[in-house]
């Protein structure tokens, strides 16, 4: 399998085909395969303190009291969102080599399960494409496993007639290619329950 795809949808072709090749199915080994090569700039997390982390990363600056609005304009911001997400908190020094990136998926996760989903409430459907793609950054670049899905949810996400805001999740997550991965190997993943708990 090639190593860097230019686009998502070609990245989803090579993993769909290397999946169906090597007969993986379990939902977890597919996302790695994914995240290795949707994911591009610099490396997740430091393997060694006597590296240095070089590369290219989409930095983002964000106010721990203002979290979910100021995540949802620099993450809007983003022209691609394929680089490394290199996070920076308002008036906090850490360097992030992949810890201030996790804190902030679990920060800000419960902040959009608290907002969007307990219970759902259905803002602006266009707020919630962008609410997709914090999931999926979340997904693919080791954040928390965003569980702010209800089982109802879940299921009307298969639905073709699913509520626009379902809609407008699906396009967010697809911005880096996981519902044309869940729909191109939901045939090998159904018994597993699909990548979306």
């Amino acid at each position: 399998m090639q190593q860097i795809s230019t686009t998502v949808s070609e990245v989803v072709g090579l993993v769909t085909n290397y999946c169906r090749e090597k007969n993986i199915v379990d939902p977890t080994d597919i996302l790695k395969i994914v995240q290795k090569h949707i994911v591009t700039g610099r490396p997740l997390d430091l393997v060694s303190d006597a590296e240095t982390v070089e590369g290219i990363t989409n930095l983002i600056m964000v106010d721990r009291q203002n979290l979910l609005n100021t995540a949802v304009e620099e993450i809007t911001s983003l022209e691609d969102l394929r680089p490394c997400l290199e996070v920076q908190f308002y008036g906090e020094s850490a360097v992030d080599l992949g810890g201030p990136r996790k804190e902030f998926f679990a920060l800000v996760l419960r902040e959009i399960k608290d907002t969007y989903f307990n219970p759902v409430k259905e803002w602006s459907p266009s707020s919630y494409e962008v609410v997709g793609k914090v999931l999926a950054l979340s997904l693919l670049q080791n954040g928390k496993l965003p569980r702010v899905f209800s089982s109802d949810i879940v299921k009307e996400f298969t639905s073709p007639t699913a509520r626009e805001f379902i809609m407008e999740l699906r396009k967010g997550l697809d911005a880096l290619g996981l519902c044309q991965i869940e729909k191109k190997t939901s045939v090998i993943t159904e018994e597993e329950g699909g990548m979306f708990p």
